[in-house]
């Protein structure tokens, strides 16, 4: 088992403008942030530490991540940062686009999921968002199908798994 202590703040000290890929502001002022984290083996042992570079958008309050490395991000532009500071990833935006996507056959739930992944996900972007419209035309297709056989197909494959 794996852990990890709590990120310990190294340096915080450095100011550089960034277009945000979370707002969408351009040229706004960003605190660089510089964190070490150590990993543990069984919470003892000592495993490796590793090191990221955060930026903080002033105008939106975003952690953004960096590819750029706390002691060479002040030699680049805003113009030369895009693509190189992106918000976090987390896991739970792509579970939550791949639930968005499997409930989209059922109806209301789908619809309600689809709204919640545009809301979680839209700043993530990318095969998250399109897994989340994948499912409109799903839920769509699923509603049509309850409209049309007055849910006599879903009943249907709810007693075939009953048989099983």
């Amino acid at each position: 088992m794996v852990s990890a202590k709590q990120s310990k703040i190294v340096a915080m000290n450095k100011m550089v403008k960034i277009h945000c890929p979370v707002c969408e502001a351009k040229n706004v002022q960003a605190k660089v942030q510089f964190a070490v984290t150590q990993k543990y083996l069984f919470y003892v042992i000592p495993l490796e530490q590793v090191r990221r570079t955060y930026v903080h958008c002033s105008a939106c309050n975003s952690r953004l991540d960096s590819e750029v490395h706390y002691d060479e991000i002040t030699k680049y532009t805003a113009e030369q940062l895009v693509g190189y500071i992106h918000p976090g990833y987390v896991i739970t935006t792509g579970i939550y686009a791949v639930l968005t996507l499997i409930s989209g056959a059922v109806f209301p739930a789908g619809f309600i999921f689809f709204l919640g992944g545009l809301a979680i996900c839209k700043p993530r972007g990318g095969w998250r968002m399109v897994l989340i419209w994948l499912s409109l035309p799903i839920q769509l297709i699923a509603t049509l199908i309850f409209i049309i056989y007055k849910y006599t197909l879903f009943v249907d494959i709810i007693r075939f798994f009953e048989n099983l």
